[in-house]
């Protein structure tokens, strides 16, 4: 006779106190990152974001950041990468 465990699925909730970050007054100017997670059609729904930011925000800059292996939460290597850029502010795609 076989033996059959059955667990539990539901996970034990820990909420963890996160800070968050701090956001321009505008994005007039400012320089956004677009983070993409390589997930289907994530690049599509970010594409349309940075046309709708355009057309609301005069002189902003909008550009993809590097998206190799992204992970969630992201690494100390992927922050100090995002960094190296110089972004006002990041816009991440984190959805299916």
């Amino acid at each position: 006779m076989e033996e059959l465990t059955v667990l539990n699925p539901i996970g034990i909730f820990k909420p963890e106190r996160v800070v968050p970050a701090t956001r321009p007054k505008t994005l007039n100017g400012k320089r956004i990152g677009l983070q993409w997670n390589e997930k289907p059609r994530g690049d599509i729904a970010l594409l349309r974001v940075k046309e709708l930011l355009e057309q609301r925000f005069t002189g902003v800059n909008i550009e993809f950041l590097p998206s190799t292996n992204i992970v969630r939460p992201l690494t100390q290597e992927q922050l100090d990468e995002i960094q190296e850029w110089k972004p006002d502010a990041v816009i991440g795609g984190t959805a299916d």
